[in-house]
């Protein structure tokens, strides 16, 4: 699918890095081709294995074999894989020898697994299964730092990356006309494409088959209602750089951003029920107190506060807007 995919894939590089590009933690902050310099070969000359050997992070799970690489990478290669993508990556791939080059064809074929397996919403969008452009758009920006949000996130406008303003200095520097010619174009080709819509079809499992086949039938092409936890198990990878606490192991996550929680890439459990059960193994006699009735409060025109105002975005269509309480 690469070829269908690369005038997308390039957009992103354009933002991303090279085939050789790395950081520590911090866009920038190993320029030119800093493997070759100080490990003595690029990491397009090394295997998945040292790559990975050579990352760090502040999240341990995510080391290879539980030690922390003496190099500490942090994003490698064209699409900038951070220690647990490709950890999740090398292990979601069937039958992939990690002693395989770091190479260039290599790093496109992960890129393609970044945009159809672990951002479906994205991959969905591209194989015409929905037309959420938006949506997908929003999924891109998730996983790539340089792509522009399509609308707010409640704390970064649209047009900025998904993590302005964090500590690793993440911004956007792909246009949205950009992403969205380049998505649209490579929806076209994968559309034309019959050889790779009869593989993408084989691999569906029956439920989806037939979910796809109506939509053929009846020209609908709307997202399904999700079936699994709202949480995507690596939405927090990027975290443990962009909201660290300095001098500690722990992140300092900012207060309301719920979507942050640190969970195992590999092992996200559904959340557990709430017990709605009242029932306890005694029984304490408490005295029945009516609360009094909540009398309605008059606004204010001459309120200046500026707590109380509404959140002010630049676009129309802000899906999530941030309150008070939350």
């Amino acid at each position: 699918m690469t070829d269908d995919v690369m005038p997308l894939l390039d957009v992103i590089a354009s933002g991303e890095g090279n085939y050789n590009s790395v950081n520590r933690g911090r866009a920038g902050d190993s320029p030119g081709d800093w493997p070759k310099e100080h490990l003595g070969k690029s990491i397009t000359e090394m295997s998945i294995k040292e790559v990975r050997q050579h990352q760090g992070g502040r999240t341990k799970d995510c080391w290879y074999n539980g030690q922390k690489g003496t190099a500490n990478l942090f994003a490698v290669g064209r699409y900038q894989l951070i220690p647990c993508t490709l950890k999740y990556a090398t292990a979601s791939i069937e039958d992939l020898d990690v002693r395989t080059l770091y190479e260039p064809d290599v790093q496109d074929a992960f890129g393609v697994f970044l945009l159809f397996v672990k951002r479906p919403v994205v991959g969905e969008y591209l194989l015409g299964d929905h037309n959420d452009f938006k949506e997908a758009g929003q999924e891109l920006a998730k996983e790539f730092a340089s792509v522009p949000i399509q609308y707010s996130n409640g704390k970064c406008r649209r047009g900025q990356s998904y993590y302005c303003g964090d500590q690793a200095g993440n911004k956007a520097h792909i246009s949205l006309d950009a992403i969205e010619m380049a998505m649209k174009e490579v929806r076209k080709n994968l559309k034309e494409d019959k050889k790779t819509q009869k593989m993408v079809e084989e691999k569906r499992s029956l439920g989806k088959r037939l979910v796809h086949w109506w939509k053929r039938m009846w020209g609908t092409a709307e997202l399904p209602p999700p079936t699994t936890p709202l949480v995507n198990t690596m939405d927090h990878t990027l975290f443990d750089y962009i909201y660290p606490t300095e001098g500690s192991d722990t992140q300092s996550i900012p207060e309301g951003v719920l979507e942050l929680q640190q969970v195992p890439a590999t092992n996200l459990e559904p959340p557990s029920e709430v017990n709605t059960d009242n029932s306890s193994t005694e029984t304490i006699d408490t005295p029945q107190v009516t609360p009094p009735p909540v009398q309605p409060q008059k606004s204010d025109p001459l309120n200046t506060n500026p707590e109380s105002e509404e959140y002010d975005d630049d676009i129309d269509d802000v899906r999530i807007v941030p309150t008070e309480n939350e």
